[in-house]
Formats: structure tokens, sequence, C-alpha cells
């Protein structure tokens, strides 16, 4: 328990009654090296498939019975009970604005601070991504159609345009789109025809202004320019691998499916990804 669930062996320990207080002591010392929960829920009964925490010190999480709950205190409280299987969503964390495809069609934003709902009528998508602070809201159907729309002040459609083959995408900045397609990854230009691609298959992506980086099925590491330019490139481990960036700074952070998990920077003298520190 101490290498898969730290806190279950601290809950493990205390039901001890035996003579052996440092081997005790010892215990949960590395139990709480490794990380003990301060506090638990279970707000859903089935498989959670999305979670993240929002600024008042709360939790967000989607579950496979498709509700979407918000746990304070160890109380849950359920946003939505209607979506669409698997789900579709994505939160505006500084906007407080959650956006999720419901039962039968369509999307509905949901306003966090307010309950409010917003409903927005198109083909369920197949993936979908808002700006942090709520201002744009970006679409994938499953035919290929790319729809952006403003949020504010008043709900609009800026930008749409078909895209072959296109399986996901996120926001770069307010005015780029990172696609992700069969042949690799797109970065598209809103309001322009200009466009960069790239020809590398990935598991993950993920992105912000300046910089892309890419997790692949192989265990490899890419981290790319904002026009899609490979900076340098690194196997982790020999199975795939989920590759995300950490904000203000060089560091990625890593997963791989052999229960390895990092994190590295670029080196830019070197022009190669350095292994800060890995853990089980």
């Amino acid at each position: 328990q101490l290498r898969s669930d730290p806190t279950a062996a601290m809950a493990t320990l205390a039901g001890y009654r035996g003579s052996d207080a440092s081997q005790l002591r010892r215990l949960r010392a590395e139990a709480t090296g490794r990380g003990v929960a301060s506090a638990s829920a279970k707000p859903h009964t089935d498989l959670v498939w999305y979670v993240a925490s929002d600024p008042h010190g709360g939790v967000l999480s989607i579950g496979r019975e498709r509700t979407l709950q918000r746990t304070r205190g160890g109380t849950s409280t359920t946003l939505a009970s209607n979506l669409a299987s698997p789900p579709v969503g994505a939160y505006a964390r500084e906007g407080e604005l959650f956006v999720y495809a419901p039962v039968p069609s369509g999307l509905v934003v949901l306003s966090l601070a307010t309950g409010a709902t917003t409903p927005i009528e198109t083909p369920t998508p197949r993936a979908t991504d808002i700006l942090p602070d709520g201002s744009r809201l970006a679409a994938l159907t499953g035919d290929g159609t790319l729809t952006v729309w403003s949020l504010r002040p008043t709900l609009q459609v800026l930008h749409r345009a078909t895209l072959d083959g296109a399986r996901g995408l996120v926001f770069a900045t307010p005015e780029r789109l990172l696609v992700h397609d069969a042949a690799g990854l797109r970065m598209l230009e809103l309001g322009s025809r200009r466009s960069a691609s790239i020809a590398l298959p990935g598991r993950s992506y993920d992105v912000d202004a300046t910089r892309v980086v890419v997790g692949d099925g192989e265990g490899d590491v890419a981290r790319l320019s904002a026009e899609l330019a490979v900076l340098a490139k690194r196997s982790v481990c020999h199975s795939a691998v989920t590759a995300q960036l950490v904000p203000h700074g060089e560091l990625i952070a890593f997963a791989g499916g052999e229960r390895l998990a990092g994190a590295e920077r670029l080196d830019r003298a070197a022009a190669a990804l350095v292994v800060v520190d890995t853990f089980a």
C-alpha cells in the first residue's frame, strides 16, 4: 500500500495494536513522504472520467454515470446529470464556466458562479475547448466541422471551417488553435489562411502561447515551437506516454504506461530535453 496508495497505508496503520513503535513511526513517515490525502470524497458511483480543482477549494468531476459534480468540504452537489457518453467538456477556471455536451445533442455553457445555463444548438461534438477566461469556445464535430464562438458580450459565431480527419483541438491563444488529426498536428490562425502542420502522431498533446509538447505511443516526448518546429525529442519509457506543460517555465510533466512519471525541461543550448526527476 505504501507504493500504490499511501493514504490507504496510513489508514491501515491506524489499526495497528502491536508493540513495534519505531517501525510504526517509520512506516507512517514513509507514507507521509509519499503523500497522504488531507481529505477524501466519493461523489460518483462509477469510474471518474474527469477531475479538476476550482479556485474556491472545490473539485469538479465527471463520472461514468454521466453526472457533473462539485465537491467541497466532503459534500458533493450535482451540477448536471444529462451529460453525453463518453463525456465531452471543458473548464474555464478564471471565467468559472464549464461547457459540456448534453443528451441528445448540442452544448451547454454552465456558469459555476450563478448556475445559469446557455444552450448552444450544434451536433454533439467529439472535442471542445474554452479559453481560461471563458471568452471563447471551440467545438469539433464528427464530420470535421470546427466552430468557434465568442461568449461575451453575446453568443456569436466567429469562425467555421471543415477540417477533414480532425480528432481534437485546444486553444493556444485566443487567435490560434492546435488541431490533432490523423496525420499529426495543425496550428490554425483564426481569420487567416495561414497554418502550420507537422506529421507527428501523438497520444497526447498540450499547448500554450509559445510551446507545444507531444507524447506518443512509443514512450517519446517531443517539445515543439509555436510554429510546430521540433526543438527536442527524448524517450522517457517504452510504452505510451502522456505529456503536459507546466505553467511559467520550461518544465514538462510526463507519465508513462510503465508506472513511471516525472518532469523534464528543454535545454536550449544543447537542443535537448533533460530529465529533472522521475518517480514510480
